[in-house]
Protein backbone atom coordinates (compact mmCIF):
# COMPACT_ATOMS: atom_id res chain seq x y z
CA UNK A 1 0.00 0.00 0.00
CA UNK A 2 1.31 2.96 0.73
CA UNK A 3 2.45 2.67 4.34
CA UNK A 4 5.20 5.79 5.10
CA UNK A 5 8.46 5.08 5.14
CA UNK A 6 11.67 5.36 7.35
CA UNK A 7 12.44 9.07 6.19
CA UNK A 8 9.23 10.25 7.45
CA UNK A 9 8.17 10.46 10.97
CA UNK A 10 6.51 7.91 12.42
CA UNK A 11 2.51 8.45 12.66
CA UNK A 12 1.65 9.29 16.10
CA UNK A 13 -1.92 9.06 17.68
CA UNK A 14 -3.85 12.25 18.13
CA UNK A 15 -3.47 13.33 21.70
CA UNK A 16 -6.35 14.56 24.36
CA UNK A 17 -6.18 18.23 23.16
CA UNK A 18 -6.90 17.50 19.04
CA UNK A 19 -9.76 15.75 20.52
CA UNK A 20 -10.57 18.63 22.77
CA UNK A 21 -10.29 20.89 19.82
CA UNK A 22 -12.28 18.89 17.32
CA UNK A 23 -15.45 19.26 20.24
CA UNK A 24 -14.83 23.04 20.05
CA UNK A 25 -15.33 23.21 16.94
CA UNK A 26 -18.62 21.69 17.18
CA UNK A 27 -19.43 23.55 19.90
CA UNK A 28 -18.88 26.69 18.05
CA UNK A 29 -20.83 25.55 14.93
CA UNK A 30 -23.73 24.97 16.77
CA UNK A 31 -23.53 28.49 18.98
CA UNK A 32 -23.35 29.93 15.77
CA UNK A 33 -26.79 28.88 14.19
CA UNK A 34 -28.38 29.43 17.33
CA UNK A 35 -26.74 33.04 16.97
CA UNK A 36 -28.10 33.37 13.65
CA UNK A 37 -31.81 32.18 14.35
CA UNK A 38 -31.62 34.51 17.30
CA UNK A 39 -31.29 37.04 14.83
CA UNK A 40 -34.03 36.49 12.57
CA UNK A 41 -36.34 36.06 15.20
CA UNK A 42 -34.64 39.71 16.78
CA UNK A 43 -35.47 41.26 13.19
CA UNK A 44 -38.87 39.97 13.01
CA UNK A 45 -40.10 41.52 16.44
CA UNK A 46 -37.88 44.31 15.79
CA UNK A 47 -40.11 45.14 12.56
CA UNK A 48 -43.55 44.69 14.62
CA UNK A 49 -42.63 46.86 17.57
CA UNK A 50 -41.56 49.47 15.08
CA UNK A 51 -45.10 49.03 13.37
CA UNK A 52 -46.82 49.52 16.80
CA UNK A 53 -44.91 52.91 17.47
CA UNK A 54 -46.28 55.02 14.29
CA UNK A 55 -49.82 54.83 15.50
CA UNK A 56 -52.23 54.38 18.48
CA UNK A 57 -53.77 51.15 16.96
CA UNK A 58 -52.14 48.35 15.21
CA UNK A 59 -52.09 48.40 11.71
CA UNK A 60 -54.22 45.74 10.41
CA UNK A 61 -51.89 44.89 7.35
CA UNK A 62 -48.43 45.52 9.16
CA UNK A 63 -49.26 43.16 11.76
CA UNK A 64 -50.48 40.18 9.18
CA UNK A 65 -47.30 41.06 7.71
CA UNK A 66 -45.13 40.78 10.90
CA UNK A 67 -47.17 37.71 11.79
CA UNK A 68 -46.36 36.15 8.40
CA UNK A 69 -42.78 37.42 8.53
CA UNK A 70 -43.06 35.42 11.75
CA UNK A 71 -44.06 31.77 10.36
CA UNK A 72 -41.82 32.06 7.69
CA UNK A 73 -38.47 32.49 10.62
CA UNK A 74 -40.22 29.30 11.90
CA UNK A 75 -40.27 27.42 8.84
CA UNK A 76 -36.64 28.67 7.59
CA UNK A 77 -35.58 27.84 11.19
CA UNK A 78 -37.34 24.21 10.96
CA UNK A 79 -35.58 23.89 7.63
CA UNK A 80 -32.17 24.58 8.90
CA UNK A 81 -32.19 22.38 12.03
CA UNK A 82 -34.05 19.23 9.32
CA UNK A 83 -31.05 19.68 7.03
CA UNK A 84 -28.24 19.32 9.30
CA UNK A 85 -29.84 16.67 11.08
CA UNK A 86 -32.31 14.68 8.87
CA UNK A 87 -32.61 14.94 5.85
CA UNK A 88 -30.11 12.44 3.63
CA UNK A 89 -28.16 12.62 7.02
CA UNK A 90 -28.83 9.04 8.13
CA UNK A 91 -25.12 8.24 8.88
CA UNK A 92 -22.79 10.18 11.41
CA UNK A 93 -19.92 12.47 10.19
CA UNK A 94 -16.44 10.51 10.28
CA UNK A 95 -14.30 11.56 13.72
CA UNK A 96 -11.25 10.58 15.56
CA UNK A 97 -11.32 6.96 16.09
CA UNK A 98 -13.90 5.73 13.91
CA UNK A 99 -13.09 2.50 12.20
CA UNK A 100 -13.88 2.70 8.22
CA UNK A 101 -13.21 1.26 4.96
CA UNK A 102 -12.67 3.49 1.62
CA UNK A 103 -11.53 3.74 -1.49
CA UNK A 104 -8.66 6.07 -2.67
CA UNK A 105 -6.99 7.21 -6.04
CA UNK A 106 -3.27 7.95 -5.21
CA UNK A 107 -1.20 9.95 -8.50
CA UNK A 108 1.85 12.49 -8.65
CA UNK A 109 1.79 15.95 -10.03
CA UNK A 110 -2.23 16.35 -10.02
CA UNK A 111 -5.63 14.44 -8.90
CA UNK A 112 -6.63 11.98 -10.22
CA UNK A 113 -9.64 13.72 -13.35
CA UNK A 114 -12.33 10.69 -15.21
CA UNK A 115 -12.57 13.92 -17.53
CA UNK A 116 -9.43 15.11 -18.18
CA UNK A 117 -6.76 12.05 -18.49
CA UNK A 118 -4.05 14.37 -19.44
CA UNK A 119 -4.23 16.93 -17.02
CA UNK A 120 -0.72 15.78 -15.74
CA UNK A 121 -1.50 12.79 -13.00
CA UNK A 122 0.55 10.01 -12.97
CA UNK A 123 -1.21 6.99 -10.69
CA UNK A 124 1.20 5.21 -8.16
CA UNK A 125 -1.61 3.51 -6.35
CA UNK A 126 -5.64 3.10 -6.13
CA UNK A 127 -7.39 0.29 -4.56
CA UNK A 128 -10.50 1.32 -7.99
CA UNK A 129 -9.79 -0.89 -10.78
CA UNK A 130 -12.15 0.59 -13.50
CA UNK A 131 -10.14 3.68 -13.35
CA UNK A 132 -9.69 5.32 -17.09
CA UNK A 133 -7.14 3.13 -18.64
CA UNK A 134 -5.65 7.04 -20.67
CA UNK A 135 -4.18 8.03 -17.03
CA UNK A 136 -0.65 6.94 -17.10
CA UNK A 137 0.72 4.96 -14.32
CA UNK A 138 4.02 4.98 -12.47
CA UNK A 139 7.39 2.08 -12.91
CA UNK A 140 6.47 0.93 -9.14
CA UNK A 141 2.41 1.14 -10.53
CA UNK A 142 0.89 -2.57 -8.79
CA UNK A 143 -1.96 -2.34 -7.10
CA UNK A 144 -3.77 -4.85 -5.13
CA UNK A 145 -7.05 -2.76 -6.05
CA UNK A 146 -7.66 -3.30 -2.53
CA UNK A 147 -10.26 -0.91 -0.36
CA UNK A 148 -8.54 0.52 2.97
CA UNK A 149 -10.02 -0.38 6.21
CA UNK A 150 -8.52 2.13 9.42
CA UNK A 151 -9.36 3.27 12.58
CA UNK A 152 -9.18 6.92 11.92
CA UNK A 153 -6.13 8.81 13.55
CA UNK A 154 -4.66 5.68 14.89
CA UNK A 155 -3.64 3.73 11.89
CA UNK A 156 0.68 3.55 12.44
CA UNK A 157 0.79 2.76 8.81
CA UNK A 158 -0.81 4.87 6.92
CA UNK A 159 0.32 8.54 6.62
CA UNK A 160 -1.17 11.13 9.15
CA UNK A 161 -2.82 13.84 6.77
CA UNK A 162 -4.79 10.94 5.10
CA UNK A 163 -5.97 9.90 7.80
CA UNK A 164 -7.29 12.97 8.75
CA UNK A 165 -8.24 14.15 5.56
CA UNK A 166 -11.46 11.90 5.98
CA UNK A 167 -12.80 13.35 9.50
CA UNK A 168 -16.07 15.31 8.84
CA UNK A 169 -16.79 12.79 6.05
CA UNK A 170 -19.99 10.64 5.61
CA UNK A 171 -20.16 7.28 4.10
CA UNK A 172 -20.48 7.92 0.26
CA UNK A 173 -18.87 11.34 0.43
CA UNK A 174 -15.46 11.75 -1.54
CA UNK A 175 -12.64 14.49 -0.77
CA UNK A 176 -9.29 15.42 -1.84
CA UNK A 177 -5.85 15.96 -0.05
CA UNK A 178 -2.62 16.95 -1.38
CA UNK A 179 0.23 15.52 1.05
CA UNK A 180 3.81 17.66 0.50
CA UNK A 181 6.86 14.89 0.51
CA UNK A 182 8.30 15.79 3.58
CA UNK A 183 5.00 14.89 5.50
CA UNK A 184 4.62 11.94 3.09
CA UNK A 185 7.79 9.07 2.22
CA UNK A 186 10.39 12.41 2.94
CA UNK A 187 11.98 14.96 1.12
CA UNK A 188 15.25 14.17 -0.69
CA UNK A 189 18.45 14.51 1.47
CA UNK A 190 21.15 16.24 -0.65
CA UNK A 191 23.13 13.10 -0.90
CA UNK A 192 20.11 11.51 -3.02
CA UNK A 193 19.77 14.72 -5.76
CA UNK A 194 22.23 14.87 -8.69
CA UNK A 195 22.49 17.08 -11.90
CA UNK A 196 23.03 14.62 -14.78
CA UNK A 197 26.66 15.94 -15.83
CA UNK A 198 27.69 15.96 -19.62
CA UNK A 199 29.68 12.51 -19.94
CA UNK A 200 30.13 9.29 -17.71
CA UNK A 201 32.39 6.99 -18.16
CA UNK A 202 32.07 2.99 -16.56
CA UNK A 203 34.40 -0.06 -16.59
CA UNK A 204 33.36 -2.45 -20.12
CA UNK A 205 33.39 -5.21 -17.75
CA UNK A 206 31.26 -5.27 -14.39
CA UNK A 207 30.11 -7.79 -11.85
CA UNK A 208 27.01 -8.41 -10.23
CA UNK A 209 27.39 -10.14 -6.53
CA UNK A 210 24.35 -11.78 -7.24
CA UNK A 211 21.97 -13.42 -9.92
CA UNK A 212 19.01 -11.43 -8.42
CA UNK A 213 21.14 -7.93 -8.79
CA UNK A 214 21.75 -8.85 -12.00
CA UNK A 215 18.37 -9.93 -12.51
CA UNK A 216 17.17 -6.46 -11.39
CA UNK A 217 19.68 -4.58 -13.93
CA UNK A 218 18.38 -6.44 -17.10
CA UNK A 219 15.47 -8.00 -16.47
CA UNK A 220 16.54 -10.95 -17.71
CA UNK A 221 17.94 -14.35 -15.19
CA UNK A 222 21.65 -14.65 -15.43
CA UNK A 223 23.12 -17.76 -17.04
CA UNK A 224 23.47 -20.97 -15.35
CA UNK A 225 26.81 -22.03 -14.04
CA UNK A 226 29.00 -23.32 -16.31
CA UNK A 227 26.41 -22.95 -19.02
CA UNK A 228 29.16 -20.75 -21.01
CA UNK A 229 28.75 -17.20 -21.96
CA UNK A 230 25.06 -15.64 -22.52
CA UNK A 231 24.93 -12.60 -25.60
CA UNK A 232 22.82 -10.10 -25.03
CA UNK A 233 21.53 -7.92 -27.85
CA UNK A 234 22.52 -4.18 -28.50
CA UNK A 235 19.53 -2.07 -28.86
CA UNK A 236 20.45 0.43 -31.77
CA UNK A 237 16.93 1.40 -32.45
CA UNK A 238 14.39 1.27 -29.84
CA UNK A 239 12.17 -1.54 -29.14
CA UNK A 240 10.10 -2.47 -26.02
CA UNK A 241 10.63 -6.55 -27.57
CA UNK A 242 14.49 -6.66 -26.95
CA UNK A 243 15.50 -7.14 -23.63
CA UNK A 244 19.19 -5.55 -23.84
CA UNK A 245 21.61 -3.83 -21.20
CA UNK A 246 20.50 -1.53 -18.99
CA UNK A 247 22.71 0.95 -20.83
CA UNK A 248 21.62 -0.44 -24.29
CA UNK A 249 24.54 -2.28 -24.73
CA UNK A 250 25.20 -5.55 -26.27
CA UNK A 251 27.03 -8.08 -23.41
CA UNK A 252 28.37 -10.83 -22.83
CA UNK A 253 27.15 -12.76 -19.41
CA UNK A 254 28.75 -15.61 -17.12
CA UNK A 255 28.08 -16.85 -14.12
CA UNK A 256 30.62 -17.95 -11.84
CA UNK A 257 31.37 -20.35 -9.34
CA UNK A 258 30.54 -17.92 -6.53
CA UNK A 259 27.55 -17.04 -7.55
CA UNK A 260 28.16 -13.42 -9.27
CA UNK A 261 27.22 -12.28 -12.37
CA UNK A 262 30.15 -10.77 -14.95
CA UNK A 263 29.07 -8.62 -18.27
CA UNK A 264 31.29 -7.87 -20.64
CA UNK A 265 29.72 -4.82 -22.46
CA UNK A 266 30.22 -5.07 -26.55
CA UNK A 267 30.24 -1.33 -27.75
CA UNK A 268 31.26 0.61 -30.76
CA UNK A 269 32.72 4.27 -30.92
CA UNK A 270 30.50 6.53 -32.52
CA UNK A 271 27.36 4.74 -32.25
CA UNK A 272 23.77 5.78 -30.62
CA UNK A 273 22.26 2.60 -28.14
CA UNK A 274 18.91 3.16 -26.55
CA UNK A 275 18.22 2.73 -22.87
CA UNK A 276 14.36 3.61 -22.97
CA UNK A 277 12.12 5.04 -25.99
CA UNK A 278 13.38 8.41 -24.06
CA UNK A 279 16.59 8.08 -23.35
CA UNK A 280 19.71 7.51 -25.96
CA UNK A 281 23.26 7.34 -25.00
CA UNK A 282 25.93 8.06 -27.26
CA UNK A 283 29.51 6.59 -27.10
CA UNK A 284 31.47 9.30 -27.27
CA UNK A 285 35.24 7.27 -26.76
CA UNK A 286 36.42 3.53 -25.83
CA UNK A 287 39.46 4.11 -24.14
CA UNK A 288 41.37 -0.16 -23.26
CA UNK A 289 38.55 -1.28 -20.72
CA UNK A 290 36.68 2.43 -20.28
CA UNK A 291 33.33 3.24 -22.15
CA UNK A 292 33.07 6.86 -22.17
CA UNK A 293 29.08 7.84 -23.00
CA UNK A 294 26.48 10.84 -22.54
CA UNK A 295 22.71 10.83 -21.91
CA UNK A 296 20.76 12.61 -24.69
CA UNK A 297 17.39 12.63 -22.70
CA UNK A 298 14.45 13.31 -25.82
CA UNK A 299 11.43 15.61 -25.38
CA UNK A 300 9.10 14.01 -23.04
CA UNK A 301 6.27 15.99 -24.91
CA UNK A 302 7.25 14.00 -28.54
CA UNK A 303 5.86 10.38 -26.74
CA UNK A 304 3.83 11.70 -23.81
CA UNK A 305 2.44 14.93 -22.15
CA UNK A 306 2.44 13.29 -18.84
CA UNK A 307 6.07 11.96 -18.51
CA UNK A 308 7.51 13.61 -15.51
CA UNK A 309 9.85 11.08 -14.15
CA UNK A 310 12.48 8.49 -16.31
CA UNK A 311 13.63 5.37 -15.16
CA UNK A 312 17.16 5.09 -15.60
CA UNK A 313 20.44 3.43 -15.49
CA UNK A 314 23.34 5.88 -13.84
CA UNK A 315 26.90 4.58 -12.20
CA UNK A 316 25.24 1.01 -11.95
CA UNK A 317 22.36 1.52 -10.12
CA UNK A 318 18.86 2.23 -10.48
CA UNK A 319 17.59 5.99 -10.81
CA UNK A 320 14.94 8.62 -11.81
CA UNK A 321 15.56 11.61 -13.65
CA UNK A 322 13.27 14.47 -13.03
CA UNK A 323 11.71 16.67 -15.77
CA UNK A 324 10.55 20.03 -15.75
CA UNK A 325 7.72 20.86 -17.70
CA UNK A 326 9.63 20.91 -21.09
CA UNK A 327 10.93 17.81 -20.65
CA UNK A 328 13.77 18.69 -19.34
CA UNK A 329 15.76 17.31 -16.92
CA UNK A 330 15.65 18.90 -13.66
CA UNK A 331 17.83 16.41 -11.61
CA UNK A 332 18.07 12.98 -10.63
CA UNK A 333 17.06 11.12 -7.22
CA UNK A 334 19.02 7.94 -6.39
CA UNK A 335 16.10 6.48 -4.39
CA UNK A 336 12.85 4.89 -4.75
CA UNK A 337 10.09 6.83 -7.00
CA UNK A 338 7.45 7.69 -4.52
CA UNK A 339 10.64 9.69 -1.90
CA UNK A 340 10.72 13.31 -2.94
CA UNK A 341 7.35 13.34 -4.40
CA UNK A 342 3.91 15.20 -3.51
CA UNK A 343 0.92 13.30 -3.41
CA UNK A 344 -2.57 13.53 -4.94
CA UNK A 345 -5.25 11.47 -2.89
CA UNK A 346 -8.73 11.39 -3.66
CA UNK A 347 -10.45 9.32 -1.03
CA UNK A 348 -14.02 8.28 -0.80
CA UNK A 349 -15.42 7.04 2.72
CA UNK A 350 -17.57 3.40 1.73
CA UNK A 351 -18.85 3.00 5.51
CA UNK A 352 -18.29 2.18 8.95
CA UNK A 353 -16.79 -1.46 10.22
CA UNK A 354 -17.11 -2.72 13.39
CA UNK A 355 -14.04 -2.75 15.14
CA UNK A 356 -12.94 -6.28 16.09
CA UNK A 357 -12.29 -7.40 19.80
Amino acid sequence: MFEKSKKSKDVEELDDFQEEEFEEVKTEDKKAKSAKSDGIMAKANAMAASSSTKKRGVDPILAVSAIVLMLACVVVIGNTVYSNTIADHTEPKVEFGDNIEVDYIGCYYAFYDESKPHNGAVIFDTSISTLNSEVPTSYEYNPGFNTLTFEVGKSTSLLKKFQNAVIGLRPGETTTVMIPAADAYGALSPSEKHELLDSYTISMTYTYATADAFKEAFGIDAPANGSGAMPVPAMTTYSEDVKSSPYGFGASVITNPNGSVTVTYLVDESETYYMNKYIEIDVEEISGDSITFSYNVMSAQAHDDDVHMLKAYIDDATVYLELNQTGNVMYYKTTDEKTGEDLYFTITVLRYVEKSS
